[in-house]
């Protein structure tokens, strides 16, 4: 083993492994490699820059001594000579102009970007007035053009090394902004994070509290239901169920006698010389016979029923079968007096078995049960919010760790080191 070889090896690896960085130093990192970067341009291009104010001026002088050669057109057809005078008057104007224009001395990269442009706008009114007159230079100012060329040559091959250092640290400053746009990305979503997750927390606070709740009110329905208090509702609950029963069908009984005459008292209606308040009570019976029938309007109930069956015999109320309806009627008002007693006898036993109600209270039973079911409501409601944000924190997690993986691709491509980007 060659002495030292194993030490620069373990060397070799350390410079290679990847170095933590902390989303909020990222930016100072940017910045002091972005300084770096403009200042090691401004004073790489410094050189580059005398040189071309050399050349420029190297043009100058040549442009000079063009301006006072008569280029031998004596000779020359008269019509080409104009062409040749002119273009000569306008290369020597162009660049005279312009080699006076003064380029700012380098002092930062501010200045060097000033300096780029103004030699960029020389170095185009040049090119353009040569590429323009090229063949008169070529033609009658050949001694010049190679002069000219070779010169131009270095004036744009620094010019354009000078402008590959400002595109690479504009591409760089591209790579700021989509890196400051993760960074921004990256921080809306932690902040997203966050909020889901601290809703996360309350929601499983409230998920224990309704399972309390839940317990606490099936144990508090468990006693009330285990108490001798509630059996003797749930005997009362029967009972006035098969009271109600019993008592519908004595209702439907007096519905289906009245419906029997319901025709004829459909039409008494309208021939009926009743007062008003008969008028009202006939209307009833003819729309709810079992409601209106009472002991305190039966001799109410009589009038009218006798009057319908004159109206009847007599013609004013026009039936089909006269003889019919007429024992019809005869019939339910001997039956009356029974169909009243039936309905109160019924109506008595109901009230007496809602008096025996006990000492059970059903509204508190009632109220349990509704909170009760509120709370296993609010229990479904509130697991599938927490299921939800489960989802969604997982989503936004890995959305959260591709993120912070482009970082450091992106970081490596533009600052050429290795970085592992952590919160």
């Amino acid at each position: 083993m060659v002495f030292g070889w194993g030490k620069k090896k373990e060397e070799t690896e350390k410079a290679t492994l990847a170095q933590e960085i902390r989303i909020s130093e990222i930016i100072h990192a940017l910045e002091e490699h972005k300084k770096s970067r403009q200042d090691r341009a401004a004073q790489e291009s410094k050189p580059r820059f005398e040189t071309i104010k050399k050349e420029i001026q190297s043009i100058f002088r040549i442009i000079n001594n063009l301006k006072d050669d008569d280029l031998n057109l004596d000779d020359v057809d008269n019509r080409i000579k104009v062409i040749a005078v002119r273009g000569k008057a306008e290369i020597v104007e162009t660049i005279t102009k312009e080699a006076k224009t003064t380029i700012p001395d380098v002092r930062n990269y501010e200045s060097m970007l000033k300096c780029t442009e103004v030699c960029s706008h020389i170095l185009k009114k040049i090119g353009d007035v040569l590429g323009k007159n090229s063949r008169i230079v070529h033609i009658f100012a050949k001694k010049y053009a190679n002069d000219l060329k070779a010169h131009l040559e270095t004036v744009t091959t620094n010019h354009q090394i000078i402008l590959k250092m400002i595109q690479e640290i504009k591409d760089f400053e591209s790579s700021e902004n989509i890196i400051k746009e993760k960074i921004a990305n990256m921080t809306s979503l932690s902040e997203e994070l966050l909020t889901k997750i601290s809703g996360l927390a309350k929601h499983k606070e409230s998920l224990k509290q309704y399972e309390n709740l839940i317990a606490d009110t099936e144990k508090k329905l468990q006693e009330l239901k285990s108490s001798k208090e509630y059996a003797q509702f749930l005997s009362l609950q029967s009972n006035l169920k098969r009271l109600d029963e019993e008592r519908n069908r004595a209702y439907k009984e007096i519905d289906d006698e009245f419906s029997k005459i319901s025709r004829p008292l459909g039409k008494y209606v309208y021939v009926t010389s009743l007062d008003k308040q008969l008028k009202v009570l006939l209307e009833s019976l003819i729309q709810t016979p079992s409601g209106t029938l009472e002991a305190t309007k039966k001799d109410a109930i009589l009038t009218i029923l006798e009057s319908c069956m004159k109206g009847v015999i007599s013609g004013t109320v026009s039936v089909k079968e006269s003889e019919k309806t007429v024992g019809q009627i005869t019939h339910l008002i001997s039956i009356l007096d029974q169909l009243i007693r039936k309905k109160e006898e019924h109506e008595k036993k109901i009230r007496a078995a809602k008096e025996q109600a006990g000492s059970f209270d059903q509204n508190h039973f009632v109220d349990l049960e509704k909170r009760l079911s509120d709370a296993k409501e609010d229990l479904d409601n509130t697991t599938s919010k927490i299921r939800s944000l489960e989802s969604e924190i997982e989503q936004q997690t890995r959305q959260s760790e591709h993120l912070l993986e482009e970082l450091s691709e992106i970081l490596y491509k533009t600052l050429g080191r290795k970085y592992v980007v952590v919160k």
